[in-house]
């Protein structure tokens, strides 16, 4: 599953990123094995808002398309790394 196809309020671990994620982002605590939320959908291309550890991050739908996420389950979600 893509980052982008998550719903609002849905959470995801990050599997995997493109080697394309700019470095401020990874600064920011996105990458993998992170819980990730959708917390807002931008319509009409905008960039969507997404929280990983304490980050709000604007990740636009071309970049969010090179992400791919899995379903948390119950037990993976003791091993994950919410800090960023």
């Amino acid at each position: 599953m893509k980052l982008k196809q998550l719903s609002p309020g849905q959470e995801a671990i990050i599997r995997k990123c493109s080697k394309n994620i700019p470095l401020k982002l990874i600064e920011m605590g996105l990458t993998e094995g992170q819980k990730v939320r959708k917390i807002a959908h931008v319509p009409l291309g905008g960039a969507d808002i997404y929280k990983v550890g304490n980050s709000l991050i604007a990740i636009d739908e071309q970049l969010s398309d090179e992400i791919e996420v899995t379903q948390p389950s119950p037990s993976n979600a003791a091993s994950v790394n919410e800090n960023a």
